[in-house]
């Protein structure tokens, strides 16, 4: 049976620490948590592989709409965990209004991802799950990357060791680490990069996702392991490590303007 744990509405919290205290938020988290069962199925049983692939304009206006600080905006990305061309690949819009994350996401197989992309097929029988939820998610991702011209930019990959509610999944608390990313010039999907760059080095992103009220056990693992709350936008970062500034002088015109617009027609 095909099952999705994605929250497709949450409030988010991220925070860039060292190893170490990586170490005593987990000794603190595992007496709530339990580890997300997709990791079973991993060597180590703990972590598993993400890969994302992101789309964005020619003049990168969901990048722009990050540094803007823009309280509405958007990300395309394919989201993947497996190469294989019968795995699944997910085409998602990750959507901030204010500080709500909604996630839309459709199922696809992988051999038939750059057939989709590059058509914008809104075809629903190339889902590998037709709900509702999922034809609808399909027609959004493909309104937005037709009205943005949006085409592959990034491939970012790293390690995720994610934790998740026994009971639901009202909240998941993840550790990123080894981030690495690559440009890419056309849909791809693959394993690992070739040419690649690690933005974070040796930190490791905890992300705190939750869909109730932020949970008071959290809030002082935050104050015991001493982090920060930081604005760790994956895609956003391997953007500027791979573009440099001088690609990143200034941008583009009506950024707000163009994100209302897209937003409105999806």
């Amino acid at each position: 049976m095909w099952v999705d744990l994605a929250q497709r509405q949450r409030f988010e919290q991220k925070f860039i620490l060292t190893e170490e205290q990586v170490r005593v938020a987990r000794e603190i988290i595992r007496c709530y948590l339990k580890l997300d069962p997709f990791a079973q199925s991993s060597p180590d049983k703990r972590t598993y592989t993400v890969h994302s692939l992101y789309l964005d304009s020619p003049d990168l206006l969901t990048y722009w709409a990050w540094v803007c600080c823009e309280k509405r905006r958007f990300k395309l990305r394919l989201r993947y965990y497996n190469s294989e061309s019968d795995s699944i690949v997910f085409l998602e819009v990750k959507q901030r209004e204010n500080n709500c994350i909604l996630k839309s996401r459709a199922p696809l197989l992988g051999k038939n991802v750059r057939l989709v992309i590059n058509q914008a097929l809104a075809d629903p029988t190339y889902l590998v799950h037709q709900g509702p939820e999922q034809v609808h998610a399909l027609r959004k991702f493909m309104r937005l990357m037709c009205g943005l011209h949006a085409r592959p930019i990034l491939h970012v990959w790293y390690s995720r060791e994610a934790w998740m509610s026994p009971s639901g999944n009202s909240l998941r608390i993840t550790f990123d680490r080894a981030i690495k990313a690559e440009l890419v010039n056309g849909i791809e999907i693959k394993p690992v990069g070739s040419t690649s760059v690690a933005p974070y080095g040796d930190k490791v992103i905890m992300e705190v996702k939750f869909t109730d009220a932020y949970p008071a056990w959290v809030s002082d693992l935050v104050k015991q392991i001493n982090a920060v709350s930081s604005g760790a936008a994956k895609y956003c970062r391997c953007v500027e490590a791979l573009y440099g500034q001088t690609r990143l002088f200034q941008a583009p015109p009506n950024v707000q303007l163009r994100l209302e617009q897209l937003l409105r027609n999806a």
